[in-house]
């Protein structure tokens, strides 16, 4: 299986031409789009803009600067919820969990720690899971400018309980990157800052190989 994996959109038309530069040069099977599809809206733009994408299967979680009606609109759209939600492509189970633990910012879809920790408890997560939220674990490429981390303990704590295979997320534009802990593989896919694109190829066995391209000069760049 062969991922595209985004996040941090931000209304961004630019974004969705190099994301769509990659589609055409990598042809994957799914794009995932790990949250921030806006910035605080207009809701209505994250369906304009997964309806830009040129993929056939899109599966979607919003995130903390996306207002809760973002979900009304990633309904209408051809792509796929799966905040709260599991879905299977070729074999592959895909979970989801959107928005972030309560920042500084005061964002629209924040949760604090105790309700995320709830939230997850009800999700079908495990060693064949491909995990997908806006919010990285905490201590796990979510290191902000300021060199303090700033993920979610929860979700954290989630991982290390349920070892899902596969962890993506974004939400840290500065955290991009991979990280391998205990047999489970991170990667940070926020396109907010460096314009990356992470393609991720898994095969049969799960082992798993991650690049990141850019779509405005289609090179290999991590």
């Amino acid at each position: 299986m062969r991922i595209i994996g985004v996040a941090d959109i931000h209304n961004s038309k630019h974004k969705v031409k190099i994301i769509n530069n990659v589609i055409s040069e990598y042809s994957p099977d799914v794009v995932v789009i790990a949250g921030d599809l806006t910035t605080f809206g207009p809701s209505e733009n994250a369906r304009v803009i997964i309806d830009e994408i040129n993929a056939e299967k899109i599966l979607v979680v919003p995130g903390n600067a996306d207002p809760p009606e973002v979900l009304e609109h990633i309904k209408a759209s051809k792509g796929i919820n799966i905040h709260k939600k599991e879905v299977m492509i070729k074999r592959m189970k895909f979970v989801g969990f959107g928005g972030s633990p309560i920042t500084p910012f005061g964002c629209p879809l924040e949760f604090p720690e105790d309700k995320i920790r709830e939230e997850l408890s009800k999700l079908n997560v495990d060693r064949n899971t491909i995990f997908v939220t806006h919010s990285p674990p905490y201590g796990v490429l979510d290191r902000t400018v300021l060199g303090n981390h700033v993920g979610s303990t929860s979700i954290r704590e989630y991982v290390e309980e349920r070892r899902p295979f596969l962890h993506i997320f974004g939400h840290i534009h500065e955290a991009v990157g991979v990280e391998r802990i205990d047999e489970m593989t991170f990667v940070n896919v926020s396109i907010g800052r460096y314009l990356q694109v992470a393609i991720i190829d898994i095969d049969e066995e799960k082992d798993i190989e991650i690049k990141f391209v850019s779509g405005e000069k289609s090179n290999i760049i991590k």
